[in-house]
């Protein structure tokens, strides 16, 4: 008989695209609504409901910085029309007389001095001056453009993937002039006049179209779903010079680059990958990334993004999947692959059919015992965050499911209990039950034959969980053939209050483990036991 002792729980992380045999111990063939971190395993954020639901159905939102280091939410609808949006208001911001219609048209947004930009690729650009309470449509842009995606660089406007007279230019880059006066748009787009620094210019040696585009240090990268090209503002008469950089990946879809400590996160159509403008690397070859492309819909890409929270160090990239965990389905994403900057791991998380997301000052509604219709089981933040308006945390819109209950919403991202920074409730639809799972485990670590039988005997948990927390559910399964699924035994629980050890007496050529935490509330695994014997 012999203990086996695993410790330092967020070294490896979730592992889909190598045969279970072939893991180390600590290592895990799936982890949902989880995170790695600080040597341990820990419950992922909650959703929170912020705001009542939304009386339209979301497609985009975009949080603007303002000079007064506020910020604002904008979201786009199905119908084109864009809402201001607070917890505890909807504002109109569309321009006067616009006529909604439907679509499921790109979108994208920017800021430039004091300038916001809202871009649906079916129609001219709006821009929002800080004096305006609605949009208007962009001055010196002909009617008959079109921009599939809106980015600001180095003083002017940049409109990528352009159609002009009705002939699209997939490659076209056309900048507007120097924006010389702050709050105000740019005054033209006449690449023709030799008075300003308007230009346009065709990457006609870029395989693909332009899909996305990001700020990185002194340039910005321009992407199609093969290749990056760097655009630089060099002074130049020309004004921009170009170059194809030396990778091999682009990106899958519009906001799917995100910069993070002056590196590119990128979401590509074959990888998920970064790169500081001289290397490129891989974070997710031989971990997830045969599981996140397999399960994918690519037909639905035109939905998903790449999100980065600063705050709790992950970077999530949002996707449609039809992988066998899911618990959402419908018109927006429903699972994100997280890369956790500390420790370099991966997991997966739940989303309720979200479309975007960014990091945000919530300016959360006053509760009193008046007014507050939520329970403390739910209600996040302390009572100093009842006094304190302004929490930053990353914010998402959602799609309503009836077949679930989801509802047209505002979400944001939050811890449960310590930590916690928002008073808003956690959404108990949103919020999915954790999940760690691996199959396969042969215990090569401690030269195990292949031939013998390993028998389970007891587990000893490190671990805490919150005081009204349903318990983990931890369940061993065997089986004496690799391409049989093991059978798995009774569950048993923990709760960290009472018991501190679990039996199990079952035996099989190769193991597995699942641990099962069906609540939101917060869970920590520090360490994992095993009393084990190979016959």
């Amino acid at each position: 008989m012999s203990r086996s002792k695993l410790r330092n729980l967020d070294k490896y992380g979730v592992i889909t695209d190598v045969d279970p045999f072939d893991l180390p111990l600590g290592a895990w063939s799936m982890a949902l609504n989880v995170r790695f971190e600080d040597g341990r395993i820990n419950s992922a954020p909650v959703w929170r409901q912020v705001g009542d639901p939304l009386s339209f159905t979301p497609r985009f939102c975009y949080v603007a910085n303002k000079a007064d280091s506020s910020t604002s939410l904008y979201i786009g609808a199905r119908d084109g029309s864009v809402t201001d949006w607070s917890p505890s208001t909807e504002r109109a911001a569309s321009p006067t007389g616009y006529s909604p219609v439907d679509s499921e048209a790109h979108w994208s947004a920017t800021t430039l001095a004091g300038v916001v930009y809202m871009n649906r690729e079916d129609r001219e650009p709006w821009y929002l001056r800080p004096t305006d309470t609605t949009f208007k449509v962009l001055p010196g842009w002909s009617s008959g453009w079109r921009a599939r995606i809106i980015r600001s660089y180095a003083s002017a406007l940049v409109a990528l993937n352009v159609t002009k007279g009705g002939i699209r230019y997939p490659t076209m880059v056309k900048t507007s002039d120097l924006v010389r006066d702050p709050g105000e748009p740019p005054q033209t787009w006449d690449e023709a006049q030799t008075t300003n620094n308007a230009t346009e210019n065709l990457l006609t040696e870029m395989n693909g179209e332009i899909v996305d585009a990001a700020v990185l240090g002194n340039s910005l990268i321009l992407y199609s779903n093969q290749e990056a090209w760097q655009m630089t503002a060099d002074g130049s008469s020309n004004v921009y010079s170009y170059r194809k950089l030396p990778f091999s990946g682009g990106a899958i879809n519009a906001n799917c680059v995100v910069e993070v400590d002056n590196r590119h996160f990128v979401f590509g159509a074959e990888d998920i990958w970064v790169h500081d403008g001289l290397s490129e690397e891989s974070i997710a070859d031989a971990r997830v990334r045969k599981f996140v492309y397999k399960s994918m819909n690519a037909k639905k890409a035109d939905r998903f993004f790449v999100a980065h929270d600063p705050s709790k160090k992950t970077v999530s990239f949002h996707f449609v999947s039809g992988d066998t965990y899911t618990a959402f389905n419908g018109i927006g994403c429903n699972r994100s692959a997280v890369f956790h900057l500390s420790s370099k791991t991966w997991s997966f998380d739940d989303n309720p059919l979200v479309f975007a997301g960014g990091f945000a000052k919530v300016s959360l509604e006053t509760l009193t015992w008046a007014n507050v219709t939520a329970t403390w089981a739910t209600i996040g933040g302390s009572w100093q965050d009842l006094e304190d308006g302004f929490k930053r945390t990353v914010v998402y819109i959602g799609e309503a499911d009836p077949d679930t209950g989801l509802q047209a919403r505002v979400y944001a991202r939050d811890l449960y209990g310590e930590g916690s920074n928002l008073t808003s409730p956690v959404d108990t639809i949103a919020s999915r039950p954790g999940l760690l799972l691996r199959d396969g485990i042969d215990l090569d670590e401690i030269d195990a034959k292949l031939d013998g039988y390993k028998l389970v005997q007891h587990i000893w948990p490190q671990g805490r969980l919150d005081a009204s927390a349903t318990p983990l559910t931890f369940t061993v399964g065997v089986t004496d053939f690799p391409a049989v699924a093991p059978i798995f035994s009774a569950p048993q629980t923990y709760d960290a209050h009472q018991n501190y050890y679990l039996d199990f007496d079952m035996a099989g050529r190769f193991l597995s483990l699942r641990i099962d935490y069906p609540d939101y509330k917060s869970m920590s695994l520090s360490g994992l036991d095993f009393e084990l014997d190979t016959l």
